[in-house]
């Protein structure tokens, strides 16, 4: 078997080590080409203007000259002027007309482009790479001798506000964004909307314009770019002889980007005439050069972008997407991450049919506080990957280069390399995400823009109320919870719709989902009550192994409470978060034979290790309420709280009574958000671990063996005596499967009254047993940290061995034998007492990978029907003796 083990561990290393080089290898290969892209380089003229190019291999060039200046940098009253130039610099200057300047960039097959943002203003002109002189000379003329006559400026001032009028009508996305800004940043300058008020456009006059580009237009707020078949050194040169006389002095003082401040907010424009709700919903962003805005672009890029046109429905990855698909929330959605020098806006903008605002509203909320804390490695790993497209994307062609080196020189004052960008995307990991979206996201009030039918959008206030529930929700306590399924023979009822055990089911779903929802760190367990209790999963995250082995239960036998709850106890003990609290959810639907002094010295066992216990009791078991109740006050102590019981009577809809009871909504009712394997004996697949499952096997069948000697002994001596068996409770009769030391303590407690304490140690034995966790004592613990993994799989397969052959109350001869038994485990070396070699033989063939025919397993099972037959006789004559004895 150790051999098989190594050849398994051989295989997975090798396949896992190949999945990795190959992946690295990719890796390496990105890297390496984003490496090797052209270098953007930088320098600045004694003027203070700066001068950035790429060099990129192709027949076209873009060039532009990029200023700081927009509506952030306008007051109230001079809003729109930036734009108003943008409208008047093709016009024509003082060396040419319009008609002029129009003839010679159509000769050339150039274009001339300009736009106006909130922080940044740009003149582009795209050409053949031969002619990118000549309009470096054009775009310099333009912004240094635009002619702005008056008819001009009457004429740009009517095209304006037919352009904001179509805006108003047409583009709703970009009013909603207009009305987002100003209700975000109301009172400050980022307010501002690029096209300014009507008022103010009226109001504009050539004189207002030429003194915005005096004021605005100096050196060292400009910088001149270009990429593609363009040389740096040349670019200086045209920059010097063209641009060399702009002023780097400011006849007052420089303009400054004044302080903003974010304010949650909203602002809404009910228009019932439009077909579908305009709606954008933000919180406060960071700027460009902050360490958190790549982090805030992964977990922008991870709710995605989605449109009822895409394919995919609900196969797409984004969970928000799935919804939408799934239940028509919206016509469409984007996920935005604006980053301006020193704020931002992160939020999300959507369409969507008038009565569905709410239900995608609330959607968008929750999948915002899921970014807080419940992001996995998974769904980070595919939104940087995505990220990373959409990036190199967006910088196909010299053009995208072009603006994307004006904004970045502009704002940083250099231009990242590519591997340098992509480098930073992969060092995010999801835990970023989550801290990024609890400074952010979490506990923020956003601001809410919305344009048309809107009457069904939440008021901001409900906005406020639902999305502190989700932070209560989020803001509970760790907990570990193990929960306690009744499979008794009792569930095989109707009296609960189809039957107890199915509503039961419901039940324990509805809890799971709770507390893993409620708080991603938290963890769920499961185990069985009827008769031989089984762990059928250990404490996990993930719901959905739970559900997948809750599907597997059925009716058995008679329901075992106080041995459940103390291995629930014992499972919660060795949880991995210590800094869990412990809860145990029961569900008992069988009458309860346990007297209630007993439930009451456990309730006080179980409170001072600070264990809750909530007892859902179903079934209208009077006596069981009664006993429970004491149960439960007992837990509760002084201060009433922390444990409850829920009855659920019969007709109710268990569903229903568990989602208004304190077990899903809290105290304060503001909620409401290893694996062991039934089908596999003792929660162990043999087919992922062979030894163990012939370790526990062959463990339990020694120690049914055993008990039923002692039994029978116990029997025999008692009627000798005259008096009763020792072990009358029935509930002490049963074996908990897959823990043999459970099973071992119940014997020792009925042939000799076993102390609490000595109970409990054999009760985390039984735990150790089920979970493959084998502990040894503190004696025999051996260096685990220098042992190879068969080393320490070996030594487990010994301790349950040994464990299984030896008296419970010999613990100095086992650590002895512990410390003195070689580390190497084969089949030959195993000595198994009280199994025949038959029962062996059929476990053997049982297990994937064992040949049963192999000379070392045949030699083993030899030797052990040689023991066997000598304990047997040895066994017989000592019976023998003792009857003669008696007679």
């Amino acid at each position: 078997m150790a051999s098989l083990l190594k050849l398994s561990t051989a295989v997975r290393r090798q396949t896992l080590l190949a999945g990795s080089r190959a992946g690295s290898s990719y890796a390496a290969a990105f890297r390496s080409a984003l490496s090797n892209e052209p270098a953007t380089e930088v320098t600045t003229l004694d003027s203070g203007l700066r001068v950035a190019s790429e060099s990129v291999p192709s027949q076209v060039a873009t060039v532009g000259l990029f200023i700081d200046a927009g509506a952030r940098y306008e007051d109230k009253n001079s809003n729109g002027t930036a734009n108003f130039f943008e409208h008047l610099a093709f016009k024509g200057t003082s060396k040419r007309s319009q008609d002029a300047l129009e003839q010679e960039v159509e000769s050339m097959g150039a274009q001339l482009d300009a736009s106006t943002g909130r922080d940044q203003t740009a003149f582009t002109a795209r050409c053949l790479s031969k002619d990118v002189p000549k309009l470096v000379e054009i775009l310099a003329d333009v912004v240094q001798n635009p002619r702005l006559d008056d008819a001009d400026v009457k004429r740009a001032r009517e095209v304006i506000l037919g352009e904001i009028e179509q805006v108003d009508a047409g583009n709703l996305r970009e009013v909603v964004f207009d009305h987002l800004h100003s209700t975000a940043f109301q009172g400050t300058s980022l307010s501002n909307t690029v096209w300014g008020p009507s008022s103010n456009i009226r109001a504009i006059k050539a004189d207002d314009v030429r003194g915005y580009v005096n004021t605005h237009y100096k050196a060292p707020r400009m910088v001149l770019a270009a990429a593609g078949d363009v040389r740096q050194s040349e670019l200086e040169k045209l920059a010097e002889k063209y641009l060399g006389k702009i002023e780097s002095t400011f006849d007052g003082k420089a303009p400054q980007l004044s302080a903003v401040r974010f304010t949650g907010s909203e602002m809404r424009v009910r228009d019932d005439s439009l077909p579908l709700a305009h709606v954008a919903v933000a919180v406060e962003g960071c700027g460009v050069s902050d360490s958190d805005a790549m982090a805030l672009s992964v977990a922008s890029s991870l709710i995605g972008t989605w449109d009822r046109t895409f394919g995919g429905g609900v196969n797409n990855a984004s969970k928000l997407a799935v919804a939408s698909a799934h239940d028509k929330l919206c016509h469409n959605y984007e996920s935005f991450n604006l980053t301006y020098r020193d704020t931002g806006l992160w939020g999300i903008y959507f369409e969507c049919d008038p009565l569905m605002c709410e239900d995608m509203l609330f959607n968008v909320q929750n999948e915002w506080m899921r970014l807080c804390t419940m992001v996995t490695d998974g769904e980070v790993e595919r939104a940087k990957r995505q990220l990373k497209t959409r990036l190199l994307a967006q910088l196909e062609g010299p053009q995208a280069i072009c603006e994307d080196i004006g904004r970045q020189v502009l704002n940083l004052g250099r231009r990242e390399p590519l591997h340098d960008v992509e480098r930073r995307i992969e060092n995010v990991t999801a835990q970023n995400v989550r801290d990024v979206a609890m400074r952010y996201i979490f506990d923020r009030c956003p601001a809410v823009a919305a344009v048309g039918p809107v009457e069904n959008l939440p008021d901001y206030m409900l906005y406020i109320q639902y999305k502190n529930s989700l932070h209560n929700n989020i803001k509970m306590v760790l907990e570990s919870t193990m929960v306690c399924f009744d499979n008794s023979d009792y569930q095989r009822n109707g009296d609960y719709f189809p039957t107890r055990l199915n509503a039961q089911k419901d039940g324990v779903n509805l809890v799971c989902l709770s507390k893993v929802r409620s708080n991603p760190e938290n963890n769920v367990g499961l185990m069985t009550l009827a008769n031989t209790t089984e762990v059928l999963a250990t404490l996990t995250s993930d719901v959905g192994r739970i559900l997948s082995k809750l599907h597997l239960v059925n009716p058995n036998g008679n329901i075992n409470l106080m041995t459940g709850l103390r291995i629930a106890h014992l499972v919660l003990k060795h949880r991995q978060g210590k800094n869990h609290k412990m809860r145990i959810v029961v569900f008992v639907g069988s009458p309860v034979e346990h007297d209630e002094g007993e439930l009451v010295k456990l309730a006080k066992k179980l409170k001072k290790e600070k264990v809750n216990v909530d007892i859902v009791s179903f079934g209208d078991h009077q006596k069981n309420n009664e006993t429970f109740t004491s149960f439960i006050n007992v837990l509760n102590g002084k201060d009433g709280t922390g444990s409850h019981l829920v009855c659920v009577p019969r007709g109710s809809v268990f569903s229903e009574a568990l989602i208004s009871s304190p077990i899903i909504q809290g105290e304060d009712g503001s909620g409401g958000a290893g694996l062991g394997g039934a089908g596999f004996e003792f929660g162990v697949d043999p087919n992922e671990d062979p030894e163990l499952a012939l370790a526990l096997r062959v463990s339990m069948e020694e120690q049914r063996l055993r008990q039923e000697e002692e039994q029978r002994r116990a029997t025999a001596n008692s009627a000798a005596d005259g008096t009763a068996p020792a072990g009358g409770d029935k509930e002490a009769t049963g074996a908990v499967a897959g823990t043999a030391g459970a099973s071992s303590s119940a014997g020792a407690a009925r042939a000799g009254g076993s102390e609490p304490h000595a109970e409990e140690a054999m009760l985390e034995r039984a735990l150790a047993l089920s979970t493959g966790e084998i502990m040894p004592t503190d004696d025999a613990m051996p260096d685990f940290a220098n042992m190879t993994e068969e080393e320490q799989i070996a030594f487990a397969m010994q301790m349950s061995m040994q464990d299984a052959q030896e008296p419970i109350s010999q613990p100095a001869k086992r650590q002895k034998q512990e410390k003195d038994t070689p580390m190497e485990v084969d089949v030959e070396d195993i000595e198994i007492a009280g199994v025949s070699p038959e029962y062996l033989m059929s476990v053997l063939e049982n297990l994937p990978g064992v040949d049963p025919q192999s000379e070392a397993v045949r030699n083993a099972v030899g030797s052990l029907n040689k023991d066997s037959s000598s304990k047997k006789s040895q066994s017989d004559s000592k019976d023998s003796k003792d009857d003669e004895s008696k007679k």
